[in-house]
């Protein structure tokens, strides 16, 4: 689990998937690639700015912001609400 006051950095060109449960407060930055997030507590309670590919292979509800000029990927089965104050620019695709 990462947990702390920090902001976790997605770079590169590769996917990274997080799957637990993390409780970092600063937010997440996704600047290159794809960040795949597999529950609701996969990217901690900040925002996240994506700058690239966000996918979320989850349901629920999803509180934290997402800005930037990246895409949302929603993936699996499971019903997903966006609820945070939501900015990002990239697009949506449901597959």
């Amino acid at each position: 689990a990462i947990s702390g006051s920090g902001q976790v950095v997605k770079s590169g060109d590769e996917t990274l998937t997080l799957s637990g449960t993390n409780s970092y407060t600063d937010g997440t930055l996704i600047s290159g690639g794809t960040l795949v997030a597999t529950n609701l507590e996969a990217l901690g309670t900040g925002d996240v700015t994506n700058n690239a590919t966000l996918e979320l292979n989850t349901g629920g509800t999803f509180d934290n912001a997402i800005s930037g000029s990246g895409q949302v990927v929603k993936s699996g089965d499971d019903a997903l609400t966006l609820s945070g104050s939501n900015t990002y620019t990239g697009g949506t695709t449901i597959s």
